[in-house]
């Protein structure tokens, strides 16, 4: 197979999602990557803090079965009062989903001017190197 064009680059917008049992909620939701636009709106929405950030990801990759969005950025504020433990089992799923490592948790939290993360998790203005695995 030959190198990618960018035509097959740029349509390719098919999100890995898995399907997880929250124990906290008494069910199972579908968690789906984020693309880059949706990261970065949630990283700016979250303003630096951590808890925040985990609640509005969260919002943003929780899908239906048709890959539709179960959440709406003005319901973020009533998630705030939902079992931590559930919110943070979906965060990590979905930071997974985005090839996130722990290291770069925070630093994506207070990563709102659109840089990327490198693989030390320090801000660069490159986005070709990737985040931490850990």
């Amino acid at each position: 197979m030959g190198l990618l064009s960018k035509a097959d680059i740029l349509g390719c917008n098919q999100f890995p999602t898995e399907t997880i049992d929250v124990v906290g909620w008494g069910g199972k939701v579908r968690v789906r990557a984020l693309s880059v636009r949706e990261f970065r709106a949630v990283s700016k929405a979250a303003g630096g803090d951590d808890e925040v950030f985990a609640v509005h990801i969260v919002a943003a990759s929780i899908v239906d079965e048709k890959d539709a969005l179960v959440f709406k950025p003005n319901d973020v504020m009533a998630m705030m009062d939902a079992q931590w433990s559930a919110i943070d089992q979906v965060f990590k799923v979905t930071l997974r989903l985005n090839g996130f490592g722990e290291d770069a948790i925070g630093d994506a939290a207070k990563n709102s001017d659109g840089t990327s993360l490198n693989s030390s998790g320090a801000s660069s203005p490159s986005p070709s190197e990737s985040l931490s695995e850990n």
